[in-house]
């Protein structure tokens, strides 16, 4: 059995956050015992907890240009490492591989870096984490693997293992769902969930309800909120956008939810705007998973998901013309999107179980070849 140290750069939840929780979960405790560190408080200490995780929280965060700060860090977590009897160091993002690097005292524990972002060939930290020793990057999608070769100096080894999507069952009906958010039998609901962040598109879907010519009909859904302290603004933007649009009455903001799976269930189309490729699109394989026709954009980890007309619909990053055009075609072809669902319902997605079985056989190996 090995023990396997998740380090973590933050307390917050995200996508990210959101898919290691669910491998960390599912992990065969005869293989893997995993624990995990966290480089700020937050949330996510609750989070791990509830699956089981013990929780380490560092009491500094050190910017990546703080070196000093940076040598103390590695050399706690060096002792957190030992004292815990770690045998594999799992980083989690970018930002953590570029200020810990490998942690393990005298570099005898096995180090590999799971990439959840994009790279880019422009962004410090993508080159810092990219200059660091690691036995192994895991990509979370072909599009992110793809990316990162680009940005891999020491030439590591780059695998895939796609996010686990959590089929969890809705826990109240469709009808009771619609009505707890005031939806009328006649209008089509559109959810949108996604962070609070300009590149994740909310604007675009405002703007493509407000030139639908089904406008009367759709209700969107806007589900999340800012996070990581970036771009807390955006909201009020939004609001502020909607109402000069006139669409006060056409969308409604949740914020963050935990009831995704009532969502999707009370939704007749999911939609995803973001204006640049995404990674993944974890939402998306909800969305499928939970058999909901998707809008989704034409770019990145999307296509290892979508096959446009087959599971969903494909359109231009960032195209409101475009938007408006797929909501005003779907929301006029019931059949069509009952097609798309059907399709959805069909496209098989990497589990919980099958995500953590793929890294416990990559601990495994790394391990091994010590």
């Amino acid at each position: 059995m090995i023990r396997a140290a998740y380090i973590f750069p933050h307390g917050d939840v995200g996508g990210a956050e959101i898919a290691t929780l669910r491998i960390l979960g599912a992990h065969d405790r005869n293989r893997v015992e995993a624990f995990a560190v966290l480089l700020s408080r937050g949330t996510l200490a609750e989070r791990l907890q509830a699956v089981g995780v013990e929780v380490v929280t560092a009491s500094v965060r050190p910017r990546l240009r703080d070196r000093a700060g940076r040598r103390q860090l590695v050399e706690w977590l060096s002792t957190v490492l030992a004292v815990r009897g770690a045998g594999v160091q799992h980083n989690v993002m970018a930002w953590t591989h570029a200020v810990v690097g490998r942690a393990g005292t005298g570099g005898d524990i096995p180090v590999l870096w799971y990439q959840h972002n994009r790279p880019k060939v422009s962004s410090v930290i993508d080159w810092c984490a990219a200059w660091r020793d690691t036995d192994c990057i895991v990509a979370n999608s072909r599009f992110t693997a793809t990316r990162q070769r680009f940005v891999n100096p020491r030439r590591h080894p780059v695998r895939v293992v796609q996010p686990p999507v959590h089929a969890a069952q809705p826990t109240l009906s469709r009808d009771h769902i619609r009505q707890s958010l005031e939806l009328i039998p006649e209008e089509v609901a559109l959810l949108l969930p996604a962070r609070l962040q300009r590149w994740k598109g909310q604007d675009v879907a405002i703007r493509a309800i407000a030139q639908a010519k089904e406008r009367r009909r759709l209700r969107l859904l806007v589900v999340g909120d800012t996070m990581f302290g970036l771009e807390a603004e955006y909201l009020g933007h939004l609001q502020v956008l909607v109402d000069d649009l006139g669409v006060r009455d056409r969308v409604q903001f949740l914020g963050f939810r935990t009831d995704l799976p009532d969502l999707y269930l009370a939704s007749d189309i999911v939609l995803h705007t973001s204006r640049e490729p995404e990674p993944f699109g974890l939402v998306v394989g909800e969305a499928i998973s939970a058999g909901r026709p998707v809008i989704a954009t034409r770019a990145g980890g999307i296509l290892e998901q979508i096959t446009h007309r087959e599971n969903g619909w494909l359109i231009p990053g960032g195209r409101v013309e475009a938007l408006a055009d797929a909501i005003d075609h779907l929301v006029g072809d019931p059949a069509l999107r009952n097609q798309l669902a059907a399709g959805a319902a069909q496209t098989p997605v990497a589990t919980p179980a099958t995500a953590a079985a793929e890294f416990e056989d990559i601990y495994e190996r790394l391990v091994d070849a010590r």
